[in-house]
């Protein structure tokens, strides 16, 4: 009765590992073709320009980096976006 049991409890811990494993990987995405100018006040990393919002979004992220000196606040479209000391910003606004 022990063998079943860790038999039944050995066969389903190995196929929990053997289906972790095969998971699917993001693939790399490639560095945006436009850069901003290094003096940019502002430099928005996602979303890209001219990119389309899946139907039916009720919200999007966006991140980027403020380029002024000093603590900085952001708000887009009304909405509080909280900016790191190193002036990149990451919200998540309503479209």
């Amino acid at each position: 009765m022990k063998k079943i049991l860790f038999l039944l409890l050995a066969t389903l811990f190995l196929d929990s590992f053997a289906a972790a494993q095969e998971l699917p990987v993001a693939p790399f995405l490639p560095a945006q073709e436009k850069t901003a100018p290094a003096n940019a006040p502002i430099t928005v990393q996602y979303p890209t320009e001219n990119m389309t919002v899946s139907r039916g979004a009720k919200a999007i992220f966006i991140f980027g980096r403020i380029n002024l000196p000093g603590p900085v606040t952001l708000d887009i479209n009304g909405q509080d976006v909280s900016v790191h000391e190193s002036g990149t910003f990451l919200g998540f606004i309503p479209v």
